[in-house]
């Protein structure tokens, strides 16, 4: 494959779709870690998306950009559960886009623990370093909620 065939293959979605990818109570992008809060509103408590930084990883000698989503419950009863979406983005120019498929955690309780997070990679086509960072949408089982969309810091990895 030619780099603007890898280019153009890579390039299908951009990241503005992620509101529209999450659903109609997505709430707008948050650039600050962590601070992306949404309310579910039977008992008017307060829950967040977080994630960590997308990081390279290798799974059976292959190269992979990966990440956790995960959420927190702030105000939440303690049986809350929440499902946990995470959009892997990569730097392209001057847009990012969404890279593979979402990685979700259905009925997770809270916190980062291995049980508990969403996680999504991307096979790296070579190691030139670029740019990724994710979103991460979080929504309460059960309850109508908004759901907080997450985003975390671009980190330069050597993934392409």
């Amino acid at each position: 494959m030619t780099p603007a065939e890898i280019y153009a293959v890579k390039t299908s979605v951009p990241a503005e779709s992620i509101s529209e990818l999450a659903g109609s109570n997505a709430q707008a992008k948050v650039r600050a870690k962590g601070a992306a809060v949404g309310y579910a509103e039977e008992t008017i408590c307060a829950f967040a998306a977080d994630g960590d930084h997308v990081h390279d990883s290798t799974y059976n000698g292959v190269l992979y950009a990966s990440g956790h989503g995960y959420w927190w419950n702030y105000t939440c009863p303690a049986d809350y559960r929440a499902n946990t979406t995470i959009y892997l983005l990569e730097k392209l120019g001057t847009s990012w886009y969404v890279q593979g498929n979402p990685g979700k955690k259905l009925n997770a309780n809270p916190g980062k623990g291995s049980v508990n997070r969403a996680n999504a990679k991307v096979e790296c086509v070579n190691t030139e370093t670029h740019k990724w960072k994710s979103q991460i949408v979080a929504t309460i089982v059960g309850h109508d909620s908004t759901s907080p969309v997450a985003e975390t810091d671009a980190q330069e990895i050597p993934c392409y």
